[in-house]
């Protein structure tokens, strides 16, 4: 499942943090309202600051159908995301600390405000990929792989293949990480690097 994955992950082109050359790679289906995402987030920041060579992160859509605006914000997401990772990653930070406030009527304030704050962001750009298919059908090819891995919940993530659900601490989390990492150095054939 790990080579399927990565394999996947690569072929899109979604939001991404961290090194190709990382020894760990991490596939996360997550969910823009949902507070566990937004509680798991922080830990995963913290472990690529301090490790910035061991983890790649491959961000996944999971809008779960008991959230009300998640879907709406997924398709934005895929258009920032069409931008650049590091825009994307400020556009989740952004909707992750405004989940409280946030309903499916001022979704699209939320949204704006995030346009028009960052610089780096072509307004133009995005309502322009708004304006197509692409959203959606981006959209339908991360809930074809929801269903295909049997996913229930968010955030759910593979790492190296290995399937986990959310992690209570930073401690476990990576605890978790470098079991995969050092799982992923021993399946390594003698020799290679």
């Amino acid at each position: 499942m790990d080579a399927q994955l990565r394999s996947e992950a690569a072929a899109d082109h979604p939001p991404v943090m961290g090194r190709e050359s990382a020894p760990v790679t991490l596939v996360l289906f997550s969910d823009f309202q949902c507070p566990y995402c937004a509680g798991f987030f922080p830990m995963l920041t913290q472990f690529q600051k301090e490790n910035p060579d061991e983890l790649r992160v491959v961000f996944r859509n999971n809008p779960l159908a008991m959230h009300r605006w998640a879907k709406s914000a997924a398709r934005s997401g895929i258009c920032v995301a069409q931008q650049g990772g590091d825009v994307f990653w400020r556009f989740q930070d952004f909707l992750f600390s405004r989940q409280k406030e946030t309903t499916p009527d001022n979704l699209g304030d939320m949204i704006n405000q995030f346009l028009q704050t960052d610089p780096q962001v072509r307004t133009d750009k995005y309502v322009a990929c708004m304006a197509t298919p692409f959203p959606e059908t981006r959209l339908d090819k991360d809930m074809q792989e929801v269903a295909a891995y049997r996913i229930h919940s968010t955030p759910t993530m593979f790492i190296n293949g290995h399937k986990y659900g959310g992690f209570a601490t930073a401690d476990d989390f990576a605890a978790a990480v470098r079991a995969n990492l050092h799982t992923e150095n021993a399946n390594q054939p003698a020799g290679s690097n």
